[in-house]
């Protein structure tokens, strides 16, 4: 688990800085060749950056970038008046971005 401490910079930490790719499930058959899972049954979602399989999703999922949502969450609060020049934000990134948790203090409205 990476944590980031408490910081006042906004800015989405380079490793989570990566578009979501999705892929269809390949497997190996005991005869040697290979199977694709049907994408109703389940999907890939690879790290583009690392190659890395960060999950797997069913259906019409369409999973998004984390800059997409961090640039939506902060435009939402400066939308709804919050200043976030105090703002300290504490990043918690398990296995290169499979996970996230975001924690956000404005100081301000304590």
């Amino acid at each position: 688990m990476y944590h980031h401490t408490f910081t006042r910079d906004l800015t989405l930490p380079e490793i989570l800085n990566f578009n979501p790719v999705i892929e269809p499930i390949t497997r190996i058959t005991h005869e040697g060749g290979t199977q694709t899972i049907p994408k109703s049954d389940g999907k890939l979602i690879i790290n583009d950056r690392t190659n890395k399989v960060i999950g797997v999703t069913k259906g019409a999922h369409k999973p998004k970038p984390y800059s997409t949502h961090w640039d939506n969450l902060l435009q939402g609060l400066r939308d709804n008046g919050y200043n976030l020049d105090d703002m300290e934000v504490r990043w918690s990134i398990v296995d290169e971005g499979k996970k996230i948790r975001v924690g956000l203090l404005l100081k301000r409205y304590e």
